[in-house]
Order: structure tokens, then sequence, then C-alpha cells
């Protein structure tokens, strides 16, 4: 999908695609992020790495996939 939309006098640009989460790519374009939300609403992919600055809590299974720190 491709957007198009005045806020204010800024022309707002760029595109998306379904389930991407949407980010900023400059001041005035979004595009898709590297996180992937699936159609249930229940689950998100990061398609990169993840950093923690605080707490992590997680309820369910958590495998650890790799180790090395």
């Amino acid at each position: 999908m491709t957007i198009l939309h005045y806020v204010g006098t800024t022309l707002i640009d760029g595109s998306g695609t379904a389930n991407k989460l949407t980010m900023w790519s400059d001041a005035d374009t979004v595009t898709n992020s590297i996180i992937t939300q699936n159609s249930g609403g229940d689950a998100v992919n990061i398609a990169g790495g993840l950093t923690v600055m605080d707490n992590l809590s997680v309820m369910g299974t958590f495998t650890c996939l790799d180790t090395s720190v």
C-alpha cells in the first residue's frame, strides 16, 4: 500500500506491507520495520537483533537458540 497524506503542509509518503509494523525512515516517509505481527495478532517476529535495556518477562515457553554472549 502506498501512502500519500498531508499533515499541515507536509506530504507524508511511503509504503507498507500487511502485518508489518510501520516506522519512519525520515521526517516525512513511512516504511516497513523489521517487526512482523501475525494476522491473529498474538505473535511477532523480529527479522534482526533484539536488545533489551531493562527487565524481560516471558510468559509461556522460552527457548534460547544461541547461548553466545
